[in-house]
């Protein structure tokens, strides 16, 4: 894949125009605000990348609540969009699929409580 410039998280909901939830890469730092890779991403293969994150990041695009999160990928409605320089709206898609048992850990539900 060529050129690529960011990735993040969908709420499969047309009538919302399907919103950003949580941003991959590169790291959203402002409310709201999408962040292209400069210089893009280029690879051949395979990509494997863990994103940590956390109600910070989860509330730049709305509710803070990971619970809501969770709710929404056990549901089946969060997709991934995979943007790049010659398809700036979205080159790859893909939904996700939580894997039972689909948990999150308790700790990470309250804000400044570690794991």
């Amino acid at each position: 894949m060529n050129g690529v410039t960011m990735a993040h998280i969908h709420v499969a909901n047309a009538t919302a125009n399907n919103p950003i939830r949580l941003g991959l890469f590169p790291k959203v730092t402002a409310p709201r605000t999408p962040v292209l890779l400069n210089p893009a991403l280029t690879y051949k293969g395979t990509a494997n990348f863990t994103a940590a994150f956390n109600a910070t990041d989860l509330g730049y695009w709305g509710s803070a609540d990971s619970g809501d999160f969770l709710m929404q990928l056990r549901k089946g409605q969060l997709y991934v969009n995979v943007h790049t320089a010659a398809n700036p709206g979205g080159e790859l898609q893909g939904r996700f699929a939580c894997k039972e048992p689909c948990a999150w850990p308790l700790c990470s539900v309250t804000p400044g409580v570690p794991c």
